[in-house]
């Protein structure tokens, strides 16, 4: 409560607080952490914390496990999926047919679409944005900022 005391008290004095006024809320808030730091928690509470540090622990192993899985799956099906087919044939070939009889894997119409899309969304986009920057920051009065 005393921090939030002080923290008033400088911005009543000067709505703009300086350097100073910084340094001692700063420092306030220093002193209140080194005070909680300080305070030994009761057996009970410790133990409490013990557990759900625990816990914490445990989701976080399994996170990072179900990660690794899931980069062990993509990993394995890619080197299975380019034992099929070549490199430079995924890359360079133009069609995209993975359900037809004869399959063709090529990545090139599926490149080529996202960067057309992107390139005609940017082309919306950018005009767009910059007007209402430039209305926003020269034109707009304070109340529509």
């Amino acid at each position: 409560m005393l921090i939030l005391h002080k923290i008033w008290a400088c911005h009543k004095a000067s709505p703009y607080l300086d350097v100073e006024d910084w340094m001692d809320i700063e420092k306030s808030l220093i002193g209140l952490t080194v005070q909680e730091q300080s305070e030994k928690p009761s057996p009970p509470t410790r133990r409490a914390e013990r557990i759900i540090e625990g816990i914490f622990f445990l989701c976080a192993i399994v996170s990072v496990l179900t990660t690794a899985g899931i980069i062990f799956v993509l990993i394995q099906e890619t080197i299975l999926f380019f034992n099929e087919v070549s490199i430079i044939e995924f890359f360079t070939d133009t069609r995209w047919t993975p359900l037809f009889a004869s399959k063709r894997f090529g990545v090139l119409p599926l490149v080529t679409g996202t960067l057309m899309v992107s390139f005609y969304a940017m082309l919306v986009a950018l005009p767009i944005g910059l007007l209402a920057a430039t209305y926003l920051s020269e034109f707009a009065s304070p109340r529509a900022r």
